[in-house]
């Protein structure tokens, strides 16, 4: 075997040393996290449902705030808090989106107790996730659209504002049976507030089924205002849209929705949400609903 001479080995040593400054400053491959919802969960204590959400395989979590909830604000102690922390980071999840139900309201009184439980929203999002903060995430009430949008803004235009303090995003939600039910009327109001980088919204397909709207295309127009994408199923029975487990009634495409998601670098959560149309069922469980939202969905996340 030839011995290299000096100058080659110092040439190698440098070719190596560029191959390992390559490699260090190559970026991590972004990741698009799989999670479940509490809301699906109401009846179960968070010490249980956090470590089940793990377990079962999710990669993250988001913690409904709603009033009854196990994990509504008010509910929680100091002491609370730091255990949920520390059952979150033990279940090896991130924590993407805490969920509330917030609709503006024209009476002052209703607005206070609104923006209350806003600024409780984002405290604890601070509390629980520190540097990255978990999304916010509301509808905004029925009504008609066109009677409701000052309104909106001028609420919006507040609640932005407390995000930007709080550094949390605010993200909205169309629903179909609210005032806000498409994602171009969402994509509007972040508009009409100069798109404030701390109002986004919440794309959920299942609210868009049966209207022939284009889900794949308005996920596409949404996308650079999407900060978290909540999924269910959606069928028509009895001539009546009904809300499943996602993954269950295969009447969404969820694999191109996600091509989507990839190819316009989103990198935030895709999380299971369980309707009060299934977990108000008799004879729910909301172990095995988390159980079967997984096994139903992880296969477009491999």
């Amino acid at each position: 075997m030839s011995k290299l001479n000096r100058r080659e080995v110092l040439g190698s040593m440098a070719a190596s040393i560029m191959l390992g400054n390559a490699i260090a400053i190559e970026p991590k491959a972004k990741k698009i996290t799989l999670g479940f919802s509490n809301y699906g969960m109401k009846n179960l204590a968070y010490k249980e449902a956090i470590p089940y959400v793990g377990k079962v395989g999710f990669d993250s979590l988001e913690l409904c705030l709603l009033p009854g909830w196990p994990t509504e604000p008010k509910k929680l102690s100091a002491a609370d808090r730091k255990e949920i922390g520390t059952l979150i980071a033990d279940s090896k999840l991130k924590l993407t989106a805490l969920m509330e139900n917030l609709g503006p309201s024209p009476m002052p009184e209703v607005s206070k107790g609104l923006q209350d439980r806003l600024e409780q929203a984002f405290n604890l999002a601070n509390e629980l996730g520190g540097k990255h903060p978990p999304v916010v995430q509301t509808v905004l009430g029925g009504g008609v659209w066109e009677k409701v949008q000052t309104l909106y803004v001028d609420t919006l235009g507040k609640w932005s504002e407390l995000a930007a303090k709080a550094k949390v995003i605010l993200a909205i939600k169309p629903h179909r049976s609210g005032a806000m039910n498409l994602p171009s009327q969402a994509i509007w109001l972040i508009e009409q507030l100069k798109n404030s980088p701390w109002l986004k919204m919440v794309y959920d397909p299942s609210h868009l089924m049966f209207r022939d709207l284009d889900l794949v295309k308005m996920l596409k127009d949404s996308l650079p205002h999407v900060a978290h994408v909540a999924i269910k199923d959606a069928a028509k029975r009895d001539g009546k849209i009904v809300f499943d487990l996602a993954g269950s009634t295969n009447s969404i495409d969820y694999g191109a929705l996600i091509k989507v998601l990839k190819e316009g670098n989103y990198q935030g959560d895709v999380n299971c949400e369980v309707s009060s149309m299934v977990s108000e069922k008799p004879g729910y469980d909301p172990l095995k609903s988390a159980q079967t939202c997984q096994m139903n969905m992880r296969k477009y996340f491999e």
